[in-house]
This record gives structure tokens, sequence and C-alpha cells, in this order.
């Protein structure tokens, strides 16, 4: 929601002929997948019939298939290097700071939330994420006092 609703419009005046509907609309197919994931989780045991589960790896490997797509072309419009080449430092600053506060307030509850983010980032992209979070959240919450609340999470996360 927010590249959508804040990254990809700030970027827009930037960069006019940027991909950011194609990145929006990619946005929206995962959503789609997302949900019939979900309601395949919640379904009666009766739906975990063969077909059904070839019709969930189906849709998984969509999705990954079109993670893998969405995330090279968003790493290529609007990642790092583009950032420092088309915004200045306080445009930086201002767009992370809007991405941050949206984040906040939609990423409920902290104590699931945070974990994963930070717990599913590489080594080098978690250090640099970890620098923006206030110590006593990078260095107390997430891995003491939410532990107990994230650590049935661990088969979920690419990194612990």
């Amino acid at each position: 929601m927010g590249e959508d609703e804040l990254a990809f419009p700030f970027w827009k005046i930037r960069l006019p002929a940027g991909p950011f509907d194609e990145l929006s609309k990619q946005h929206q197919q995962m959503i789609t997948s997302l949900g019939q994931i979900e309601s395949w989780t919640v379904a009666e045991p009766d739906a975990w019939q063969v077909k059904a589960i070839d019709e969930l790896h189906h849709t998984l490997s969509g999705l990954q298939n079109l993670w893998e797509t969405h995330i090279a072309l968003e790493e290529e419009t609007v990642g790092p290097e583009k950032s420092r080449q088309h915004l200045s430092l306080s445009e930086n600053e201002q767009l992370r700071s809007q991405l941050s506060e949206h984040g906040q307030a939609h990423s409920q509850p902290g104590e699931l939330v945070m974990p994963f983010i930070v717990y599913n980032l590489s080594a080098s992209d978690r250090e640099e994420y970890l620098k923006l979070l206030p110590p006593v959240v990078a260095n107390q919450l997430i891995p003491v006092t939410w532990k107990a609340a994230w650590e049935p999470m661990i088969p979920f996360l690419l990194r612990v």
C-alpha cells in the first residue's frame, strides 16, 4: 500500500516514464494470489485433495515467478542506485519518512510484523534497516520482549 499510495506517485513526478502502473498492477496480482492462498489455508479438510493441492502449488509457483519479476523491475526502477541518482538526500529522507509513518500505521501487531520484516532481509539489508529503528526496538523489543510472540513464525522466516 505504501508504495502504491506514496512512493510511486512521488517517483512519477521525478521519473515520469517509469513503469509504475505495471508495478501497481503486479501488486494487485500478488494480493489476488495471496487471497487465494489464504482461502485455501482455512478450507475444510475435504479441500486438501490432490486437485486442490495442485492448484495451490500452481498459485504459489505463479506468485514466486511474479515476485521475482516484480522485485527485479522495482529495484531497477526505484532501488537504492536509482534513488541516489534521481532523488536528492532531502527527497530520499522525505520519502523514507512518509513510508515509515505509513508502514507503522498499517503494520500491526508490531510484535509480529517487525520480526517478519527484519528476519526476512539479507544480512546487509537487515543491518541497514535496523539502523533506522529506535535502538529499543532493534535491541530489546524484537529479539527479547516480543520473541515469545514471533517465535512460532520461525519456520516462515528466512534468516533468524
